[in-house]
């Protein structure tokens, strides 16, 4: 085999290795987990605490505490809530983080929404949204690939908004035009 074909197979591979898989529920599917979690004030959430009038949008992200571009979109969202709450939806964010990394996070950004610890990953899990790729027992261990699922009020999944790779998010002017629909 030529050094080519080696490094072509090479790319091609970790190309697949790194995609973002397909989410476990897909549009017109029920939520499946009903994100029974803490957030970061240590009260126990579930999708009917959530969700507002019309739905919820629910973001997967790796970590509040350690990805800058998780940190980023987290804030981005946060700016963009009179929106989102005006089209009659509530935003969560799902991560590993435990509940004391996130409080303090939403302490230092002044974040105005739940952030939810998924301590055991379970939620990440259900979604198939686990990046299976980390290394069992690294401090990355249970961090999700980037997600953002929109659901009505019944938990009936009306939007997914992904992207490949974690640097790379979902924009939020696309996912507030389709809360206006």
């Amino acid at each position: 085999m030529t050094h080519f074909i080696k490094k072509t197979l090479s790319l091609i591979i970790f190309s697949v290795l790194t995609a973002t898989p397909a989410i476990a529920a897909n549009v017109g599917d029920k939520i499946p987990h009903n994100l029974d979690l803490s957030d970061q004030t240590s009260t126990q959430q579930s999708f009917q605490s959530i969700s507002g009038e019309n739905g919820a949008v629910i973001l997967f992200i790796r970590s509040a505490e350690w990805c800058p571009y998780c940190q980023a979109q987290l804030m981005d969202v946060n700016s963009r809530l009179p929106e989102i709450r005006g089209a009659g939806y509530n935003v969560v964010s799902v991560s590993y983080d435990s509940i004391d990394s996130l409080d303090a996070f939403v302490k230092q950004r002044g974040i105005d929404y739940p952030l939810l610890s998924d301590k055991n990953s379970e939620a990440i899990k259900a979604f198939n949204l686990l990046n299976k790729e980390i290394r069992e027992g690294s401090k990355q261990d249970g961090i999700p690939h980037p997600a953002i699922i929109v659901t009505n009020e019944q938990g009936v999944i009306t939007h997914v908004f992904k992207e490949d790779g974690y640097k790379n998010r979902p924009d939020m002017d696309d996912v507030v035009a389709a809360l206006k629909e």
